[in-house]
């Protein structure tokens, strides 16, 4: 359920949840192909971006966080097809409690904020700060903070 409103550019609460899809060529998978969670490349910033793209699942009303989880899948497939791209069955969504990123980044010396930004999804949110071609970070990211991994076809 949403605990309270935000206005654009506010910062997201630290006990609430962010999601990023992630593509199959960048899950992490071990010797019998089961995803285990994500490569560091999952929170690379593409050469256009300034911000990286996230979801802020307390946004939605689930009830519980698992329903949170299938809201926000559900809202960005549905944008997904608004701009003719396809979420593809094998991807999956990471998931990380905001706080946790903000003691990964704290713990690298590297100052970030999580604030809502509303666009064709009301529930888009954006880590922004987040420094460029920095490994150590992304794959603190991978291994600490973004630890939970729904994969696509497990959500209806």
């Amino acid at each position: 359920m949403v605990t309270e409103t935000l206005r654009r550019g506010q910062q997201l609460p630290d006990d609430h949840h962010i999601l990023r899809r992630v593509s199959w060529v960048r899950l992490r998978r071990n010797a019998d192909g089961e995803v285990v969670g994500c490569l560091p490349q999952a929170f690379e910033l593409r050469e256009n971006e300034q911000d990286l793209s996230v979801s802020w699942l307390e946004h939605h009303n689930g009830v519980t966080h698992a329903e949170r989880i299938g809201q926000s899948v559900i809202e960005l497939r549905v944008a997904s097809r608004r701009c003719g791209t396809k979420i593809g069955p094998k991807c999956g969504f990471a998931v990380a409690c905001v706080r946790k990123v903000k003691e990964v980044c704290g713990g690298l010396r590297k100052q970030i904020r999580i604030v809502y930004a509303p666009s064709d999804m009301a529930s888009h949110a954006v880590i922004k700060n987040l420094p460029r071609d920095d490994m150590s970070l992304l794959e603190a990211f991978a291994a600490e903070a973004f630890t939970e991994v729904v994969m696509n076809k497990d959500v209806s």
